[in-house]
């Protein structure tokens, strides 16, 4: 299955996003020094990802897309395990996402865009789900 969501704005706070398994809790996650230097941070089937402003930015979600992403500032792959069927994407103050992903295993990609690369005046989230 290959498919793609519109794209949604978001508030970034507190400088992170997070991707949790859909109709549970958005986890806290503590940042080590050595999670920040790599952009993300892991833990009860969770990831949070670095947001680099606290900001109205740009969520999009990809599922197995073909398409490469021609151009961006950061790219963090992490594996990442669908225990039911979907994802939510929030950040601590903001409303949340979610997306229908099928249950699996997937190389879960955030590709960190700015506006002068995505042709908007935001900074843009994409996360690409591809199927491990």
């Amino acid at each position: 299955m290959i498919k793609k969501w519109e794209a949604q704005e978001m508030t970034m706070s507190y400088h992170q996003f997070t991707v949790y398994q859909k109709g549970g809790k958005p986890p806290v996650m503590d940042w080590t020094d050595e999670d920040i230097k790599r952009g993300y941070t892991t833990g009860e089937h969770a990831v949070s990802f670095e947001a680099l402003e606290n900001t109205a930015s740009s969520v999009e979600v990809r599922l197995n897309a073909q398409k490469q992403v021609p151009s961006f500032n950061r790219r963090v792959t992490v594996p990442f395990e669908v225990l039911y069927d979907g994802v939510e994407i929030a950040s601590v103050l903001s409303k949340k996402l979610t997306c229908d992903i099928p249950q699996g295993a997937y190389q879960l990609t955030c590709y960190t865009i700015m506006p002068d690369h995505s042709g908007t005046a935001q900074i843009t989230y994409l996360l690409d789900f591809k199927q491990a």
